[in-house]
């Protein structure tokens, strides 16, 4: 619904291609979009670098940036209880900042189920942040009692509203396709030169004699031709690049002091 079949030799602003590089993907399949404004495009010599960013699958995802995330907020969310089981045994809760869980485990509670369920999670959570998942399996077992905040971190991949990445259910024909979606990978901005970029409109063996020369801008590892398999369409083209710009753009405040709010709260609510 959201994709377009493109225009064999064109490539502009919403172009997918195959064969794209990324930082943390390399050894699995990657396809760029193309950001660089259409008025840069249309100028022949306005611009000699097409900018884009990477799109990986999700299942890929979900196994490195989105498994950073994931165990992250669930870390957090044990420790918390960790912390309010210490304070209700009297223990200074900060001890966790100290000593690691098994150990306090070891010295006051060795016979407490509760704590050792706890100590066990959080050691879990530790080697995966150590070690990435290797499997979705890994996933499962650590979202286990928390499907509210893996339901809830899901549906801000989905809504697009967690930062730095955007997602699509598709993105046009592939080889290498996902049953599960997509996700693009906004922080990580990565440009073609010009020749690159338009001969990928045209579509370029990377492992044919012609195709030597533009494999050091592209990742020739899965695919071995780069072409444009779709172009993302207006509204969600511009969509995406709201969301593009208010990442890079935010700007922080320091939060204002609490007497205006008060001030605020004196004059209007009667007391």
């Amino acid at each position: 619904m959201h994709i377009e079949k493109p225009v064999l030799g064109d490539i502009t602003q919403g172009s997918i291609f195959t064969a794209a590089n990324t930082e943390n993907y390399s050894e699995k399949p990657t396809w760029g979009l193309c950001i660089t404004a259409r008025c840069d495009m249309a100028h022949e010599n306005k611009v000699q670098v097409f900018n884009y960013i990477p799109i990986v699958r999700y299942e890929d995802w979900i196994l490195e940036d989105g498994a950073k995330i994931l165990i992250n907020r669930i870390k957090c969310e044990v420790e918390a209880t960790a912390k309010d089981f210490l304070r209700s045994k009297g223990k200074a809760d900060d001890i966790l900042d100290f000593y690691p869980p098994n150990q306090i485990l070891n010295t006051f509670f060795p016979e407490n189920l509760k704590f050792k369920e706890i100590t066990e999670k959080l050691e879990s959570l530790k080697l995966l942040q150590n070690n990435s998942p290797s499997k979705i399996d890994d996933i499962k077992k650590i979202t286990i009692g928390k499907n509210k905040t893996c339901e809830k971190f899901l549906k801000e991949l989905w809504s697009n509203q967690l930062s730095g990445y955007y997602y699509l259910d598709d993105i046009g024909e592939t080889e290498f396709g996902s049953k599960s979606g997509y996700v693009i990978l906004l922080r990580e901005v990565h440009h073609v030169p010009k020749k690159t970029a338009k001969a990928i409109g045209n579509g370029i063996l990377l492992d044919g004699e012609n195709g030597f020369e533009f494999r050091g801008n592209l990742n020739s590892k899965i695919f071995d031709f780069s072409y444009t398999i779709g172009v993302l369409k207006s509204p969600w083209i511009e969509h995406l690049m709201q969301q593009f710009s208010i990442m890079f753009s935010r700007i922080g405040l320091p939060d204002p002091t609490t007497t205006s709010l008060t001030n605020l709260n004196k004059a209007t609510i009667h007391e």
